[in-house]
């Protein structure tokens, strides 16, 4: 064809060499490929705007990271892992600047091919810090969510003394999976604006590992909830009138007391973690779900040729439709990932002490 319809683009090897895939008769879809397959605009608009909610995200969280840099006490255990946390999603948070301004400059090659660590530095560089944000940022979560447990249910201080091991090991497991993700060649674009694990190692490389840390958490998070749940009932019902008749009473009432206490300091942390699992879990369970939705070869077919007749983005959409992934859900799934470092911010900046903490250091 001497001219292509938009959103198609010329060739620019044809008719030399073989088309590659996206191509047909000297058109080619532009990269990102799958944008083209959505109505006219949709993914550049909802996924542009989780890169910049996740760039806010990371100004915000350096005000929190250099608040637990500068601050006394703010990198001795229990506030470790809170600092290493806080760390971790900065990095999560600040790779939103890779695209905020131009996407396409990680997302893609050139016009017709997307980016790999091998095309593309931008992209590894990006994709590998990425992936070790996402791991630091569920493994030092992980780790709070152990503590308050450990701490609250069982009545132990069993990190106090292995904090220094506990912190070791945990950026072990951060930095190993990202050198594996690196070493094997698997950074490259795959989904919204930035570059990630490959689709075909997704799940070794990185969700399964993650899963190790995230998922027992959230089901430790889930029993220290309902453990405090039932404690507070107690302390407010027939239960602690009871416990005052005898000395184990007495014994039962100071550890509901405790217990209490301990919810009142660490409440801040207790939100987060609740905040950070579920946005994972809708994550995952999008990933799994929809991400590998992919049209049939007859499908894009009729596709391309709707594209060629030059009816137009918006039409030839619809024939897609039903074989790919929602674009409301995948815009969801990326925008509750990306504002999680405002959330961070909420909970941990948002508050008094925090405020003449920096006082008193001035």
């Amino acid at each position: 064809m001497s001219t292509c319809p938009p959103p198609l683009i010329r060739d620019p090897a044809w008719p030399d060499i073989s088309p590659v895939h996206g191509c047909h008769a000297g058109c080619c879809v532009p990269c990102p490929l799958e944008y083209s397959l959505y109505p006219e605009n949709v993914l550049d608009n909802g996924f542009h705007a989780a890169s910049i909610a996740r760039a806010i995200s990371g100004v915000l969280m350096i005000y929190l990271f250099v608040s637990y840099m500068v601050l006394p006490n703010k990198r001795k255990h229990p506030s470790l892992l809170i600092f290493f946390a806080t760390f971790s999603v900065m990095i999560f948070s600040l790779v939103g600047f890779f695209t905020a301004f131009k996407p396409r400059t990680v997302q893609c090659a050139s016009e017709i091919t997307k980016s790999t660590m091998y095309n593309n530095t931008t992209c590894g560089v990006q994709g590998t810090l990425l992936i070790l944000g996402s791991f630091g940022s569920c493994v030092w979560i992980a780790l709070i969510i152990l503590n308050l447990h450990v701490h609250t249910v069982w009545g132990k201080q069993w990190m106090n003394k292995r904090h220094r091991w506990v912190s070791v090991g945990g950026w072990i497991y951060c930095i190993a999976f990202t050198v594996i993700a690196y070493a094997m060649g698997e950074v490259q674009y795959e989904f919204a604006e930035l570059c990630l694990v490959s689709k075909k190692h997704s799940l070794a490389l990185f969700f399964y590992p993650l899963a190790v840390a995230v998922f027992p958490a959230a089901i430790l998070h889930m029993w220290t909830v309902i453990y405090i749940i039932r404690v507070r009932r107690q302390v407010h019902g027939r239960g602690i009138r009871n416990d005052n008749l005898s000395s184990t009473g007495s014994s039962k009432r100071a550890r509901k007391t405790a217990v209490m206490a301990i919810v009142r300091l660490q409440w801040r942390a207790m939100t987060l973690a609740v905040a950070v699992t579920s946005a994972l879990m809708f994550y995952w369970i999008f990933y799994f779900v929809d991400i590998n939705k992919e049209p049939t070869s007859a499908t894009q077919a009729a596709w391309m040729k709707c594209m060629l007749q030059g009816k137009g983005q918006n039409v030839c959409a619809k024939i897609v439709e039903p074989e790919v992934p929602s674009y409301q859900t995948m815009i969801a799934a990326e925008m509750v990932v990306s504002v999680q470092g405002t959330v961070f911010f909420i909970i941990f900046a948002l508050q008094r002490s925090l405020v003449l903490e920096w006082k008193e250091f001035f």
